[in-house]
């Protein structure tokens, strides 16, 4: 315990906290009750570090209060320490988004705007700061709760009425921290004494008498609240109930409340940036007229920005406090229940469909470059629900370049992850669900393999193929990493959203065939040759049928070369890969290159149109292959 909290005494009288009461509205109340002033309350309760200014207390001690100055506090105030931490927001962390934790540096956090909370004001319902007819509430008001200062409260759930946000004399932001150059103030005007914890304490001019308006003075609502927001309001308020749900559904996936929040987040401040290209789902016209009047202070000017400029806009990098935490609550009603329409589609075409013309929708933003998709990849996607990951990561993916700073992050629901996906699909795949489009069979292939590894481990297209052992450079100038042409032109053929759709099926089909590790059968065959006593007792099986081969051809079937070759086989067979791509036929490349000068090297061409003799080797070759496989599978499930 520091100095300046030595000595500190418990007070004469206290209160009991009301339900879901804020820290600062209970040391309004507690001063008015003892005829102290707020900054004088701090000082006795241990809140002031610096006693000199205790007028000037950050709002920080709002969100959380370290562990000494709990006990101080509770001791002072005759609460315990459980009581007194329910007065801070950090208590709502495991259901709330509210962007602070304790081991987080408190340099610059007031202006950050990870924080979910109303830092500099706060929402209020006239009725519930009359407070409940008891004679504590009569004398010293109700409680100024802490859901007020969230923005996914924009309705008093007891009135069924919207919450106020202004002062109706002054015009003022209710419950503001006053003028400041500084630290945002917990409260303002925190040296007055005999102020009404319902009364503004903001000035009505600079260095002028306080406005003190009361607050509690009951009027009707300007607007009215209709039905899909109330019910909103009413689910929202359900899981900010400590004893509420812990888990719901988000993107059609099932997820905590607190990555909900975090949905509803994003997804609301990108509607605010893109408004008004949502304006079609906002429940009442009423509410669409506020977002329109408020929409160009939201919007950044980007006509002084090429669209297809590399650099990032900033309204998708920065996620700006004013508008991911409005203090109107008409605005955050429309945003929120637009963004709650999106998340709560219960088809997943229709969700991303939706999402999809949110985005912006030139060129740059197919390739993945804006700032909002790079945002909820490096600073969001985690504490975001799967649900989400799976509907965003596809359309806002950095596909076109190889320095994507993406986590591996599987976004499918299923079991099937990238290192399930082979190097060449089964024949008919590609071309059944690739068809339409006007590219060649190889290449088909290979914008099916890359961009579903892609899609389930984020990165970029190139980092996919690296992933998979295929080029990056493909026939006819297609480049995977550099220019992602072959997802480019599947778009503009077809569009990504039908091709990611189609793409999706994908991992179905390969978890009904029966999931196969083939990264881990990459890897394990990646030095590997068929052990020679195999090998021979094959080649001898055979020879030992009286052929009549030639001694020329007797001596091609029996060389290294050939056992080098038939490798090759059975690392295609095992790993569905590319028989061009396997890794032998890069470390033995002379070898092969001799076996190919030879006179009769066609004769053992391993596609079954060959010499009846290699015909036969190449049926060993596929039995053994099965038998091979089967062991590094077991392997695999042994470890």
């Amino acid at each position: 315990m520091t100095d300046n909290t030595r000595g500190l005494t418990p007070l004469p009288c206290s209160l009991d906290p009301l339900e879901d009461e804020a820290l600062t509205g209970f040391l309004l109340r507690l001063s008015h009750r003892l005829e102290r002033s707020p900054a004088r309350m701090m000082q006795l309760t241990g809140l002031a570090a610096d006693r000199r200014f205790a007028s000037r207390v950050s709002h920080e001690k709002m969100l959380h209060l370290t562990p000494a100055e709990l006990r101080v506090f509770s001791s002072v105030t005759r609460l315990s320490t459980e009581e007194a931490d329910e007065l801070c927001f950090t208590s709502m962390n495991e259901r709330y988004p509210t962007g602070f934790h304790p081991e987080d540096s408190p340099k610059g956090l007031l202006t950050r705007a990870d924080f979910w909370v109303l830092s500099t004001a706060s929402r209020y319902c006239p009725e519930c700061l009359t407070g409940d007819g008891s004679f504590v509430q009569a004398e010293h008001g109700g409680a100024w709760r802490r859901a007020w200062r969230l923005p996914v409260t924009f309705a008093c759930p007891l009135h069924q009425r919207f919450l106020e946000h202004l002062c109706p004399k002054c015009r003022g932001p209710a419950f503001g921290g006053g003028p400041t150059t500084g630290r945002l103030r917990m409260i303002a005007a925190a040296s007055a004494v005999g102020l009404h914890p319902a009364q503004c304490r903001l000035p009505l001019s600079e260095n002028s008498e306080l406005c003190g308006q009361r607050l509690d003075v009951i009027r009707p609502p300007g607007l009215t609240l209709p039905g899909p927001v109330w019910a909103l309001q009413e689910r929202l308020a359900g899981f900010l109930n400590p004893r509420g749900p812990r888990r719901t559904v988000s993107a059609g996936s099932e997820c905590t409340t607190l990555q909900y929040f975090n949905d509803l987040r994003l997804v609301a401040h990108l509607i605010a940036v893109t408004w008004p290209q949502a304006r079609a789902l906002a429940p009442t016209e009423e509410l669409a007229g506020i977002l329109d009047d408020r929409s160009p202070a939201m919007r950044p000017n980007t006509t002084t920005r090429p669209t297809t400029n590399r650099k990032q806009p900033d309204y998708f990098t920065t996620f700006r406090a004013d508008i991911v935490r409005p203090s109107d609550p008409a605005l955050s009603a429309c945003l929120l229940t637009i963004a709650d329409t999106v998340l709560t589609q219960h088809n997943t075409d229709e969700r991303r469909s939706l999402l999809r013309e949110l985005l912006p929708g030139d060129k740059a933003s197919v390739n993945g470059r804006w700032g909002w998709g790079r945002t909820f990849s490096s600073r969001y996607a985690q504490s975001s629900s799967p649900g989400l990951r799976e509907l965003v990561t596809p359309l806002t993916m950095p596909y076109t370049f190889i320095g994507a700073r993406t986590l591996p992050r599987p976004i499918t629901r299923s079991e099937c992850g990238p290192q399930h996906v082979p190097q060449v699909l089964p024949s008919d795949w590609a071309d059944e669900l690739l068809g339409e489009l006007s590219l060649s069979p190889v290449n088909r292939n290979n914008l099916a393999v890359c961009r579903l590894v892609q899609t389930m481990r984020g990165g970029s297209l190139g980092g996919a193929a690296h992933f998979l052992g295929l080029p990056t450079y493909l026939a006819r100038g297609y480049r995977i990493s550099k220019r992602g042409g072959l997802v480019l032109r599947a778009a503009e053929e077809k569009g990504l959203d039908w091709l990611d759709k189609t793409l999706l099926e994908i991992p179905d089909r390969l978890q009904e065939a029966g999931l196969i590790d083939y990264r881990h059968r990459r890897e394990t065959l990646e030095d590997w040759l068929i052990p020679t006593p195999i090998w021979t007792a094959m080649t001898g099986e055979i020879l030992g049928q009286k052929r009549r081969l030639s001694p020329a051809k007797r001596e091609l079937f029996t060389s290294e070369a050939e056992r080098i070759l038939d490798s090759v086989v059975v690392w295609t067979f095992v790993t569905h890969g590319r028989k061009t791509l396997a890794p032998q036929m890069n470390t033995y490349a002379s070898a092969i290159k001799q076996r190919r000068l030879h006179p009769t090297w066609k004769a053992f061409i391993h596609d079954g149109r060959g010499h009846h003799a290699g015909q036969q080797l190449l049926d060993l070759l596929q039995a053994y292959s099965e038998d091979l496989a089967h062991q590094i599978d077991q392997r695999v499930q042994a470890q």
